[in-house]
């Protein structure tokens, strides 16, 4: 997209708001500010750009006095502290690169006021590739009986994408050339005693094989998942899948790798779940790729006891 600033500067940005509304949470429910303004990523700003977020993206700094009287209010840029900095980002070189215009308010109780916010990014290549981070803080002045203070944050990247969408790009690039599989597709076990663990191999049904036949390694976080309508079978209840663990839970596998994980069921011992035929279904992801790709392997089991028409309900003795 471009966005045209004050000073004619051409500005190519692809903006995306992560959250619109920040609330202050008070102490005591008379005595608090609140801001509205949104936690702000933006990718591919150029050197030189100067944004003023309330003309170019209609999104003004708002802040409501919701004391109840009057307070003096300051809104500062500030360099964020390193604990505190998302992923990728590093504190903006000087806070001076994003201004609030006006930065003091006197508020009476229940005023609102608002203020421009202005990025200005020095002309200079060197910064190309660089991803930072500014926070905005508003916050009570004077001698008050409790200060408060809103913080918000401004991420911005210089003429790349931002950290969030070089990692969906890496995704995508593993997803291109992703290859495996999840063996059995479907395990039954029959005769599952209740009340202690019992591992799935001591009953013929398992491990559970992931195989990566991809050429790079890939990393799986493997749980017992809610039985969805799309995989419910018909002669089997739905079970807790609290009551199925798998050893290790993540996985780490090499290209041209098989490597396994041990499936461990517990089934508390109460009289409802004897003879009883439950569905579990186990769930790979790909861990921190951020993108929906899903393997299922289905697990049968039959419970120790008399068989039950599945759904019977127990009688109470």
């Amino acid at each position: 997209m471009n966005y045209r600033s004050e000073g004619k500067h051409e500005v190519n940005v692809n903006f995306m708001i992560i959250a619109f509304l920040v609330m202050a949470a008070p102490v005591f429910a008379a005595f608090g500010l609140a801001v509205r303004f949104p936690d702000l990523v933006l990718e591919k700003v150029d050197p030189g750009t100067v944004l003023n977020f309330r003309q170019d993206k209609s999104i003004p700094y708002v802040v409501i006095n919701r004391t109840d009287g009057p307070v003096d209010v300051a809104v500062e840029s500030q360099e964020p502290d390193k604990k505190a900095l998302k992923e990728g980002y590093e504190p903006v070189p000087k806070p001076e690169w994003l201004r609030i215009i006006p930065d003091h308010f006197h508020m009476e109780k229940g005023e609102v006021a608002t203020a421009d916010v202005i990025l200005s990014v020095p002309n200079d290549p060197t910064l190309v590739g660089r991803h930072f981070q500014a926070n905005i803080h508003a916050h009570t002045q004077g001698k008050t009986f409790l200060a408060v203070g809103i913080l918000n944050t401004v991420r911005f990247s210089i003429g790349v994408i931002g950290p969030d969408s070089l990692k969906k790009e890496a995704a995508l690039k593993t997803l291109e050339n992703l290859d495996l599989d999840l063996t059995p597709q479907s395990v039954k076990a029959e005769g599952v005693p209740l009340g202690r663990s019992v591992a799935l191999k001591d009953l013929k049904a398992g491990p559970l094989k992931i195989t990566n036949r991809g050429a790079e390694t890939i990393r799986l976080k493997l749980s017992a998942v809610t039985v969805d309508n799309t995989l419910k079978h018909p002669d089997f209840d739905a079970a807790d899948p609290a009551w199925l663990t798998l050893k290790p839970a993540t996985l780490k596998v090499k290209s041209n790798r098989i490597e396994e994980a041990a499936m461990f069921l517990n089934i508390p011992n109460v009289p409802e779940n004897r003879g009883r035929k439950f569905m579990f279904v186990v769930r790979a992801e790909l861990e921190g790729m951020g993108l929906p790709l899903e393997v299922n392997s289905r697990v049968y089991v039959t419970t120790e006891g008399d068989l039950r028409p599945q759904g019977e309900p127990v009688k109470k003795e």
